[in-house]
Parts: C-alpha cells; sequence; structure tokens
C-alpha cells in the first residue's frame, strides 16, 4: 500500500507521519509512506505513483487542499482522500469532494480509527484474489469471495454469483489472505468475515442462510477475527 500525506507545516507532516507508522505496526502489512509539502508537489509525485490514501492538508499557500483535491477527480485512479486541517467549519464544504473523512489537526486520537478504516477500505475494494483452472486465469475481488470449502485436495470458491472449483490448498490460501478479514471457522473451510450474519458455538449462519460448521478449538479466533471485521466498518 502507499499512502502520500501532503502538508506545508512540516513540523506537523512529521508528527502525523510518525503517529501512522505507528498504528501501521499493529497490522502485518507493509505501506510505505511519502510526503509532500505543497499541493503542486503532492501532484508531480502522482505522475509516478498510484497511492491507495492521500492525507491532505487543506488550508494551504498558492494551491489549497480543496483546489489539489479537484484536480485529482480529473485524473485516472481511485486513491481516497482524508482532508486534514484545524479550520473545523470547512468540513462541510469538503463534502463536495467526497472525502474518505475529515481529521481535525486539534485532535488526532481519531487517526487510529481513520487507519483502520482505511485499510479495510482497501482490502475490500482492491484486493484480487488470483488462481487458475485449466490454464484459464482467473481474478476476483475478495470483496466478492464469500467463503471457500476444501474437499479430497480440491478448493470450491463461492462468490457472490458463481462458485469455481480447482486443486489447490486451503492451508496455503488461508496463509495469502491472513491480513485480510477471513476467519477458519473449520479445517475445510474458510470464511469472508463480511458475509457472516450469526456466530453460535457450533456453526456460523451467513446471510445467505447458509450454515457452517465451527471446530471447538476454533471458535475463539473465529470470534476475534469477527470482532476485528466489524471494529473496521464501525466507528
Amino acid at each position: 500500500m502507499n499512502f502520500i500525506f501532503c502538508d506545508d507545516d512540516t513540523a506537523f507532516l512529521d508528527t502525523i507521519t510518525d503517529l501512522t507508522r505507528n498504528e501501521l505496526r499493529r497490522y502485518p502489512i507493509e505501506v510505505q509512506i511519502i510526503t509532500c509539502s505543497s499541493g503542486e508537489q503532492l501532484l508531480s509525485q502522482m505522475e509516478n505513483t498510484e497511492p491507495d490514501a492521500i492525507f491532505l492538508d487543506i488550508d494551504m499557500p498558492e494551491m489549497t487542499g480543496f483546489h489539489v483535491a479537484e484536480k485529482l477527480e480529473k485524473m485516472p485512479g481511485s486513491s481516497i482522500i482524508i482532508f486534514v486541517s484545524s479550520k473545523d467549519h470547512l468540513v462541510f464544504e469538503s463534502f463536495s469532494y467526497h472525502p474518505f473523512w475529515f481529521l481535525r489537526k486539534s485532535d488526532l486520537s481519531q487517526l487510529s480509527i481513520v487507519v483502520e478504516k482505511i485499510l479495510a477500505y482497501v482490502r475490500n475494494t482492491k484486493y484480487i484474489f488470483d488462481f487458475e483452472i485449466h490454464k484459464q486465469h482467473i481474478s476476483i475481488f475478495l470483496k466478492d469471495i464469500r467463503y471457500f470449502e476444501n474437499h479430497n485436495h480440491y478448493v470450491t470458491v463461492h462468490t457472490t454469483s458463481k462458485s469455481y472449483k480447482y486443486k489447490a490448498s486451503i492451508g496455503e490460501i488461508s496463509k495469502e489472505l491472513s491480513a485480510f478479514y477471513f476467519a477458519r471457522p473449520h479445517v475445510g473451510f474458510l470464511v469472508n468475515c463480511q458475509y457472516i450474519a450469526i456466530i453460535s458455538q457450533s456453526e456460523l449462519k451467513l446471510l445467505s442462510g447458509e450454515t457452517i460448521p465451527i471446530a471447538r478449538n476454533r471458535l475463539k479466533d473465529v470470534q476475534k477475527k469477527f470482532i476485528e471485521y466489524t471494529r473496521s466498518v464501525h466507528v
């Protein structure tokens, strides 16, 4: 992942990037952080980088954060914008540019929530799972995968639209997706937490109404992963 921070106040820029790095240490994922001290520098950086998230100061000389956001909207890519400002009254004007979040400089206590939500958003909307069936390459967004099911050295990928069966190890898939919100309730299943409706002592009930067994020794891990997921989507 790539984050860009843009602020003409270099002291604050150092502070917010240091705090963000500390927050990111909680997650098993690598994030490159790039800093810019002006809107012009940010736009120049965008020629070589497509960041997942841009932390953008609003009140900057020469080119304001709103002016930068207007130019970003016309550029290819899908970077999300987190406006950062000491002027709280600008929050309403910022809505015109469809920001992901508005972060007040006077209160960075919400930074941990913002980082968690950015990671969840990027994971759910940008990450793709790749595999092959009979030499045909298939790519599916993780957000569209409901669960994986293992049977006799084959794995079935159940998506929102259809199912795919191919030869694979569900254990290896579980390791590959360990940084994402997939829970392993049973040796034969790997479930996307966003499709879980109810967790009981012995089974998961999915939003579709399907049920998946839970091994007793896996219940706590499933509950923990699901709590992490729900925290990522609710303030």
